[in-house]
């Protein structure tokens, strides 16, 4: 694309986690979860 040729840059990530909580403060719920092994990509 010539329109994007000044983006030369490629960025690559990976995340693994065992527990995730989150919260919803405006409908005032949360949840969580828990795995045993972390998840690998």
């Amino acid at each position: 694309d010539p329109a994007k040729s000044d983006f030369t840059q490629l960025i690559q990530v990976s995340l693994a986690y065992r527990k995730i909580d989150w919260e919803h403060t405006v409908a005032g719920t949360s949840g969580s979860d828990d795995w045993r092994a972390p998840s690998e990509a």
